[in-house]
C-alpha cells in the first residue's frame, strides 16, 4: 500500500469511528453525513469522498464489526484448540469446536457491546436496515465467516462424528437459533436458572447436535467442557480472547 493509499485507509477509519461514536451515543437512526462532518470540524463535501451517504456509512460500520467478530471467533477457537492439545481432534473435540463457534457471538455482546448491536442490527433487526445492494455487500463480507462455520461442522461430518448433510443449511439453522437466543437474554434475570440462555443454549445445540448424528455421549462431553473453559478463555483480557 503506497503513501497515498495508507492515508486514504486512516482517513476512512477516523470517519468510521466517529460514526460508531455518534451510533453508541445516538443510536443507528441518528448517523448522519454531517453529524460526523461536525464531530470532526470538517467540511461535509470533503467526507463524500470517502462514503458517498449514510447507507455507505453503515456498510463500512457493519463490513468492519463482522471482520472484527470474525478475528474475535478465529481467536476463541484458537485458545480452545491450545487449551484442549490433543483433544482436539477427538470426537468430543470436534463436537466442542462447533459449540464454541456459536457460542463466541452470545459472549461478544460483553466482549464488545457496541460491535454487538451493529451485528444485531444487521443481522437480526426485522426491520431491513440497508436497501437490498448495500445488504448484499454486507453480505459478502458475512459469508466468509459462516463459511468458516460451516467448515467446522464439515470437519465433524468427516470424521464421523456427524451425519452427513448441508452444512451451510445447518449453519443458517444453529445461526438463527443463537440469534434468537441472543435476544431472549433480557429476561434471563427475572426467570429460573433453567430457563435463561445459558442453559437454554446447552439444550438447544444438544439437540441440534443429536438430530445431525452425533451420539450423546459426546454431546454431552462437549458441553460439559465448554462450561471448564469459559471460565479460563472469557477472563482473559479482550485483546488475549
Amino acid at each position: 500500500m503506497n503513501r497515498r493509499s495508507t492515508k486514504r485507509e486512516a482517513r476512512r477509519r477516523q470517519l468510521l469511528d466517529a460514526a460508531m461514536a455518534i451510533v453508541v451515543d445516538d443510536g443507528l437512526d441518528s448517523l448522519t453525513v454531517a453529524g460526523i462532518a461536525k464531530r470532526l470540524d470538517a467540511a461535509v463535501g470533503s467526507l463524500y469522498r470517502y462514503f458517498p451517504g449514510k447507507d455507505a456509512l453503515i456498510v463500512g460500520l457493519q463490513e468492519r464489526a463482522i471482520r472484527d467478530f470474525h478475528d474475535f471467533l478465529d481467536a476463541r477457537l484458537d485458545a480452545t484448540r491450545d487449551a484442549l492439545g490433543e483433544e482436539a481432534a477427538t470426537p468430543m473435540g470436534r463436537i466442542l469446536a462447533v459449540l464454541v463457534a456459536f457460542s463466541a457471538y452470545l459472549e461478544d455482546c460483553a466482549v464488545d457491546p457496541s460491535r454487538h448491536r451493529l451485528l444485531d442490527a444487521f443481522l437480526s433487526s426485522p426491520s431491513a436496515v440497508l436497501p437490498d445492494e448495500h445488504a448484499r455487500a454486507v453480505d459478502q463480507v458475512l459469508e466468509p465467516l459462516l463459511a468458516a462455520i460451516a467448515g467446522l461442522i464439515n470437519v465433524a461430518v468427516t470424521a464421523g462424528v456427524l451425519s452427513p448433510g448441508d452444512s451451510r443449511v445447518r449453519t443458517y439453522v444453529a445461526w438463527a437459533a443463537v440469534h434468537g437466543l441472543d435476544h431472549l437474554r433480557k429476561r434471563d434475570r427475572i426467570l429460573a436458572s433453567e430457563l435463561r440462555v445459558p442453559h437454554l443454549f446447552d439444550e438447544t445445540f444438544a439437540a441440534l447436535l443429536h438430530g445431525w448424528g452425533a451420539p450423546s455421549e459426546v454431546v454431552s462431553a462437549a458441553i460439559a467442557r465448554r462450561a471448564t473453559l469459559d471460565l479460563a478463555l472469557v477472563t482473559r483480557p479482550a485483546t488475549e480472547v
